[in-house]
């Protein structure tokens, strides 16, 4: 940053803390120095256990009232399984605390991510109309599956399938927010994720 040479850090050194997942990967420490000379300590871990879609805090940093038609979006998303099955309330009013671990992942990470969405989805559209896509592009898939949504799964088969799935996310067309049911939908006759991201 160009007011606090502290915090300047090396991108290396921010992609190694921001994917440092508990219980995956260790915390990350590392030092940096200032043009004091005092060095600035960092003690990180993954980003996303605070912000899993960090695109709103860019959004609070660029915002001008009444600009929207110069503001472009991008945030693109690592991706998400779907659920094998829909949560009933009746079965999980029985669960103990070890059943609620994992769907409470679920729904703290994917539900935060998803929050921020509509909520930029919700703006542009309140200031640009049906066509704020031109402005504010969010590129997910919810098509991970077996080991390709596993987070610690680096076989190279994976990583070509993880590149193959992202390869065929950019000839799929851009998806919109529906503010109603809370679900993406392609925009029939839209620009293709590589068009949107060329323009």
């Amino acid at each position: 940053m160009k007011t606090n040479s502290s915090l300047d850090a090396k991108l290396s050194d921010i992609c190694i803390g921001t994917s440092a997942a508990p219980t995956y990967l260790p915390p990350y420490y590392f030092k940096n120095k200032a043009d004091n000379g005092i060095d600035k300590e960092f003690n990180l871990i993954d980003g996303g256990i605070f912000a899993n879609n960090p695109v709103s805090y860019i959004y609070i940093y660029i915002y001008k009232p009444n600009d929207y038609t110069k503001i472009f979006l991008v945030s693109l998303g690592t991706g998400f399984q779907k659920p094998n099955e829909e949560y009933d309330a009746r079965k999980a009013a029985h669960w103990g605390a070890l059943n609620w671990i994992s769907p409470s992942m679920e729904f703290a990470l994917d539900g935060s991510q998803d929050l921020v969405d509509y909520h930029l989805a919700s703006v542009f559209h309140s200031q640009l109309g049906h066509n704020y896509h031109r402005n504010y592009l969010r590129i997910q898939t919810d098509q991970l599956a077996g080991r390709m949504a596993q987070m610690d799964c680096a076989l190279e088969d994976n990583l070509k399938n993880l590149e193959n799935l992202a390869q065929s996310m950019l000839k799929h067309n851009v998806t919109r927010l529906n503010l109603d049911t809370f679900k993406l939908q392609s925009i029939l006759g839209g620009p293709t994720n590589a068009e949107a991201l060329t323009r």
